[in-house]
């Protein structure tokens, strides 16, 4: 029966435990997961506090439109991860190799990514601009959904399920130590409530944390772009 092959394979599999964790394709993959987490969870938890502490949208006054503007990243994120498996295939179907390919999703997703979050805090001069320059940043950063995301699946496809977990694992603490970065950093100023340096002051810290977020996601792509392979390895059978 079914069941009774998939103990047989089960019970023949011997997990290369070091070989998986002294991977350096696997390792690329698990630190780019670590730097996506990072800045996703920086814009998923921080973006309305930062469009009511960094752009002046008032949260009391103006729920539905910070709510509207706190949505548009998700919603071309959206568009874009369905548009780049398609252009992915599409360039290895042009015969482009699987690690070039891999390479250059992630590439422009982590760059789009760090580059829009710095213009959203440095060059962004209004409502407009901001919400512009955020959504268009976390957007595109689903252009790496094609490229170290499904990469896993390549280098080691019998056991992609247990790499998945170690590599989401590193999402989740890039996730958890995130917010509690951006609290320590964007912390209400000293300064009279509704002054210029007041304003200011705010406007700088969260420059910071958009900051740390960009240059995490020019870690992971580096470390990704050094590091990554599009063959399967030689322990991936078991």
């Amino acid at each position: 029966s079914i069941a009774a092959e998939g103990e047989q394979i089960r019970g023949k599999v011997n997990t290369p435990w070091f070989q998986i964790l002294t991977s350096p394709p696997v390792w690329a993959i698990i630190v780019a997961f670590f730097a996506q987490g990072w800045g996703f969870y920086t814009l998923l938890t921080c973006t309305p506090t930062y469009f009511e502490q960094g752009i002046g949208i008032k949260l009391n006054e103006s729920i539905v439109m910070n709510g509207v503007y706190s949505s548009l990243p998700f919603l071309l994120l959206t568009v874009v991860v369905l548009i780049a498996g398609p252009l992915a295939d599409f360039l290895r179907a042009k015969g482009l190799s699987t690690v070039f390919v891999r390479k250059f999703m992630t590439l422009i997703g982590s760059s789009f990514a760090a580059l829009f979050l710095l213009l959203a805090t440095y060059v962004a001069d209004s409502i407009t601009t901001a919400v512009l320059f955020v959504t268009l940043g976390l957007g595109l950063s689903g252009f790496d959904n094609a490229g170290y995301l499904v990469n896993l699946f390549e280098i080691c496809p019998k056991f992609s399920a247990l790499i998945m977990g170690i590599a989401n694992t590193a999402s989740v603490l890039g996730g958890i130590l995130a917010p509690i970065v951006a609290k320590a950093i964007a912390i209400e100023p000293s300064s009279p409530k509704g002054s210029q340096e007041y304003e200011d002051t705010y406007k700088e810290e969260w420059r910071e944390v958009f900051t740390i977020a960009a240059e995490v996601y020019v870690f992971g792509a580096l470390i990704y772009l050094i590091l990554a392979s599009g063959e399967k390895q030689p322990w991936a059978e078991g």
